[in-house]
C-alpha cells in the first residue's frame, strides 16, 4: 500500500513539474508579447499587424540573446545596434504612416 501512495504522489510531482516546465517562457517570448501588448494599445494595432509585430519582436529579441552570447565588446554593441535597426525597419514595414509618427514620437519621449 505504502508504495501505491508513494508512486502516486512521485507521478503527481513529475506531472505538475513537466506541465510548469512547458509554461515556463523564455525571456524573449515575454519581451515580445509585452512589447505587442504595448504596441497594440499605443498605436492602436489591428489583430494582423499584432501578429506581424509579435513575430518581429520574438525574433529578434531571439537574435539579441544569440548575439549577448557569442559577440562581446564593440562587436556585441554594433551587432545588438544593427538588430534594433532591423526591428525598427521590419516595424515600419507592418505600420501604417499614422502608427510609424506616432512610434516615432513616443520613441523620442523616451530619450
Amino acid at each position: 500500500m505504502k508504495k501505491v501512495v508513494l508512486t502516486a504522489v512521485v507521478m503527481v510531482l513529475c506531472s505538475v513539474g513537466f506541465m510548469a516546465q512547458a509554461q515556463e517562457k523564455t525571456f524573449a517570448d515575454r519581451w515580445a508579447a509585452k512589447q505587442t501588448q504595448q504596441y497594440t494599445e499605443e498605436l492602436g494595432l489591428t489583430e494582423e499587424q499584432a501578429v506581424k509585430v509579435h513575430e518581429i519582436m520574438l525574433s529578434t529579441a531571439k537574435k539579441a540573446e544569440e548575439i549577448k552570447q557569442t559577440e562581446t565588446g564593440d562587436a556585441q554593441k554594433k551587432a545588438i545596434w544593427r538588430n534594433g535597426r532591423d526591428r525598427l525597419n521590419r516595424l515600419n514595414e507592418v505600420l501604417t504612416p499614422e502608427q510609424q509618427q506616432k512610434l516615432k514620437e513616443s520613441r523620442e519621449k523616451k530619450k
